[in-house]
């Protein structure tokens, strides 16, 4: 089985994103949404996923079960911090223009991109090689 073709689902999520911020922008715009933080809080999750999706698809062929679990604590610690720092940073640079709407919005992109990869992640373990 073609291992790159579970990239292909969080590739189209990435691009299906992009293409409503980008078809929505004026939308957006009105209701107090920045697409720039919409854009980079996509792209930032679309990267996280990739590598934490990795980490856990490497770990499903260790012969240690143990490896799995930690693999996902690790991601799970990864994409806490930087999502933290993300938004820290976000607000010292934003000031009074900090967008609640844009972040929450960014949050809710998190979701779509989590329940993809433990969707992915499951399909990957039932594999009777996993």
């Amino acid at each position: 089985m073609n291992s790159a073709r579970f990239f292909y689902p969080f590739i189209i999520i990435f691009i299906i994103i992009s293409a409503l911020i980008f078809i929505l922008k004026s939308t957006l715009a009105n209701n107090n949404f920045d697409v720039k933080v919409l854009l980079i809080a996509n792209l930032l999750f679309f990267i996280l996923t990739l590598i934490v999706f990795l980490l856990q698809k490497k770990s499903i062929g260790n012969a240690n079960p143990n490896k799995l679990v930690q693999a996902v604590m690790l991601g799970m610690l990864i994409k806490m911090i930087v999502v933290a720092g993300s938004v820290i940073i976000y607000s010292r640079m934003a000031g009074k223009n900090f967008s609640k709407m844009s972040v929450l919005a960014g949050l809710g992109f998190y979701v779509i991109y989590l329940i993809t990869e433990v969707i992915l992640i499951n399909r990957l373990n039932k594999r009777p090689n996993a």
